[in-house]
């Protein structure tokens, strides 16, 4: 009983760091993307300005960043395992 409670609680901090780090990763994914569309490269496209999407896409990932690290992830890692407030047992009926 003991190895299953560890069990459980082992793949919930699990699986809460796993969407901790993919809001992470994606919040760094867009940061490097704007950074190289606003940096690296220089093009028009007609009536569309490369570096201003860049830019958005730039404060897209630090806000997201910003979420994910302050607000979610906190929140994400509590787990609180409560012991049963009752205990039932099963009696077998006798036949009368």
């Amino acid at each position: 009983m003991f190895a299953a409670g560890v069990s459980r609680l082992l793949s919930r901090t699990l699986a809460a760091w796993k969407e901790t780090l993919m809001g992470i990763g994606a919040s760094i994914f867009l940061i490097v993307v704007g950074a190289i569309l606003t940096f690296a490269l220089d093009f028009d496209i007609g009536g569309i300005d490369i570096d201003v999407i860049g830019v958005i896409f730039m404060i897209g990932g630090v806000v997201g960043l910003i979420f994910t690290a302050l607000i979610w992830g906190p929140r994400r890692r509590a787990v609180v395992t409560r012991e049963p407030t009752e205990y039932r047992t099963v009696e077998e009926r006798s036949e009368f």
